[in-house]
């Protein structure tokens, strides 16, 4: 995958795109077209645009919210602070879960986690500069719970992973829910913007009017 800080910008398509800011574009041509390019990668998913990763990532708590009285998220322990921001404002507890040493992945195994797993309302993995292997084996471990318990939700952070496979398997096709971020920084180079993936198509209205 190329780093985020490796930098490959189009400066004559960066002014372009500047001075579409000012005239009139269809924007529902735009949207047509970056679905079409995500679907090459997230299939035949739902997506919802945004103007931030975090606001994708607060309208997929909002969903879980409907469908759980649980409130507490386990999420990676080295994260961004809009994470957990969004999960406190959104009415959750962030629960961290230990990273690998030298590592970005987390180090989670529901089988010898000391905690009660029934109080858990979804898991929260970041992809962070590459793919997190652990959501293999997390996610079998989920779905074995899932079949005996109150359903725990699994969230995929692919904000700087777009693209990135585990196992010939796109991240972001593993849980019930993903979300891009999309900023110069960023694998999708734009001014802001966001995207919720809805790969199991879930979603059925959004639960807030966003403008």
């Amino acid at each position: 995958m190329i780093s985020r800080f490796c930098f490959n910008i189009s400066f004559y398509e960066s002014f372009k795109n500047f001075f579409k800011l000012f005239t009139f574009s269809n924007s529902e041509n735009f949207e047509k077209d970056l679905k079409r390019e995500l679907s090459k990668i997230y299939q035949d998913s739902n997506f919802f645009f945004f103007d931030h990763g975090r606001t994708a990532l607060y309208e997929i708590l909002s969903q879980i919210k409907q469908k759980t009285n649980k409130r507490k998220i386990l999420v990676n322990s080295f994260t961004l602070f809009e994470i957990i921001n969004v999960i406190i404002y959104c009415g959750f507890t962030p629960v961290f879960i230990d990273t690998k040493e030298n590592s970005f992945e987390t180090d989670v195994d529901l089988n010898k986690l000391n905690k009660n797993l029934n109080d858990i309302a979804a898991i929260l993995i970041t992809h962070l500069n590459g793919a997190n292997l652990n959501i293999v084996d997390l996610k079998k471990q989920i779905d074995d719970h899932n079949k005996l318990n109150e359903k725990i939700y699994l969230i995929e952070d692919c904000a700087v992973a777009l693209g990135a496979k585990i196992k010939e398997k796109d991240v972001g096709t593993f849980g019930d829910y993903s979300f891009l971020s999309f900023n110069i920084m960023k694998n999708v180079t734009s001014y802001t913007g966001g995207a919720l993936i809805d790969y199991k198509k879930g979603i059925s209205k959004l639960s807030e009017q966003y403008y």
